[in-house]
């Protein structure tokens, strides 16, 4: 004879999921069925399956916020790292495939570009979802001092 501590249907659950997990015989699941009412049986099969789910999804964070994703830089050395706007947590599927693209805009730096400049997005693609992400420049840009222009003079 089983003994179930406390008779709720979530033990009841619990010790039913062991048992299929386990891979007990035929013989011991029918006495289990039997611990079950119809109502139970039904929040039995939901144990089931959400204990099959959690073990197999999976919650991972793709993108931090502020995180770099590219870096800008120019002729005469100056530079901006392109960070990301949010964190991104997503679910996945073992299996699924995770693809991620900057897009990133052209940057013609003929006045001084301040800080948390939007220049694009990173798209992240997992089976049909798409999210498109803002990204910044995390630091200022200035153009070309003087000097560097009067070196690079084209006759």
């Amino acid at each position: 004879e089983v003994i179930i501590p406390g008779h709720t249907s979530h033990n009841r659950c619990r010790f039913c999921l062991c048992l299929v997990v386990c891979g007990l015989s035929q013989n011991s699941l029918s006495r289990v069925e039997m611990l079950l009412s119809s109502p139970q049986i039904s929040a039995f099969l939901g144990c089931l399956t959400q204990a099959a789910m959690q073990s197999a999804l999976h919650v991972r964070k793709v993108l931090a916020r502020n995180q770099t994703v590219g870096t800008y830089v120019t002729p005469w050395g100056a530079q901006a790292d392109v960070v990301s706007t949010v964190d991104v947590d997503i679910a996945e599927w073992p299996g699924m495939v995770l693809r991620q693209r900057l897009d990133a805009n052209w940057l013609i730096v003929s006045k001084p570009l301040p800080s948390n400049t939007r220049v694009g997005t990173e798209q992240i693609v997992l089976g049909d979802y798409k999210l498109d992400i803002p990204v910044v420049t995390a630091s200022a840009m200035y153009p070309p001092g003087r000097f560097w222009r009067l070196t690079r003079l084209s006759l």
